[in-house]
């Protein structure tokens, strides 16, 4: 029996259960829990809500409930749920971590870095903790705390493909291109299909001049999403680093019939194109970077 079927089969178990007893608020939670995995998010969020017209304080299920508002991009209001598990239950780390990661997803990297070490002072092992202050410190471009974060997430787990990935990216805002693709690598040892550390990989390889094996990653980064804007604009300019301008404005064109406001393919195109001496049509791309600007 495959996962789904194996869903189901609990969730009709539940439904049973529930039938015998709609009073069973350890069962309401745990059905939302189920159908939270299913991505049925209205129908969890009943189920939460079930739990909690039974136990208004009842913290694990204003936790999920906020997981669920967070799934649907309500942040501030899965931040408000958040809040509430932590009024009737303030040694729940998930909690804390919860609600610095809806932190980080708004932009308040610091706050979200004192709720992460409220999580970490009670599960110091938690690793997407580590991994998620990480990525809240590299915003406020504080890279070796960063660096720290991710290595404390590895000492914990090693096959932590995140925290690779995202040890490479905050080696290569520092110029460490060769660090950065040593950890693209271990990443992708974990998970060969991620779109975003091959893209990534090839950017470092990019900048060390290592055009072939650029194009060869987001090649790969293509064949696994032939809708990615940022593979088409990097290996425009791959392809321009070896001088092939033409096949390298095709790329470009290919992002923006994508996504006709990516302003890097605007800005890739242009300089291709000024390089092959197209300088009334580099111009043109160049005013229509000004006018998405706002400038």
């Amino acid at each position: 029996m495959g996962i789904l079927g194996k869903h189901d089969e609990a969730l009709e178990c539940f439904d049973h259960v529930l039938d015998l007893d709609p009073e069973y608020i350890d069962a309401w939670l745990i059905k939302g829990v189920i159908l939270r995995g299913l991505a049925e998010y209205e129908e969890a969020l009943e189920c939460f809500d079930r739990s909690l017209k039974l136990n208004p304080e009842y913290a694990s299920a204003w936790n999920d409930k906020g997981g669920i508002l967070f799934e649907l991009g309500k942040y501030e209001e899965a931040i408000e749920c958040f809040d509430l598990a932590l009024e009737f239950d303030t040694k729940n780390s998930l909690a804390w971590y919860n609600k610095g990661f809806a932190l980080g997803h708004l932009g308040e990297n610091e706050e979200a870095i004192e709720y992460y070490d409220r999580a970490l002072e009670i599960d110091p092992k938690y690793v997407p903790a580590w991994n998620n202050k990480g990525i809240a410190l590299r915003h406020l471009s504080e890279y070796t705390e960063a660096i720290e974060c991710y290595n404390r997430a590895l000492e914990l787990d090693t096959k932590c493909s995140e925290a690779w990935y995202n040890k490479g990216r905050v080696l290569c805002d520092i110029g460490e291109y060769e660090k950065a693709i040593e950890c693209y690598d271990q990443a992708l040892k974990q998970d060969p299909d991620d779109v975003n550390t091959q893209n990534d990989k090839g950017v470092s390889l990019a900048k060390l001049g290592e055009y072939e094996k650029a194009l060869e990653c987001f090649d790969r980064a293509l064949k696994l999403d032939q809708e990615d804007v940022f593979a088409w604009k990097n290996k425009g300019g791959a392809l321009g680093g070896l001088g092939e301008y033409e096949e390298a404005i095709e790329c470009f064109d290919r992002a923006l019939e994508i996504d006709p406001e990516f302003v890097e393919a605007w800005e890739g195109k242009g300089w291709a194109l000024n390089s092959l001496g197209e300088t009334e049509k580099a111009q043109e791309c160049s005013d229509r970077v000004d006018e998405l600007r706002g400038l």
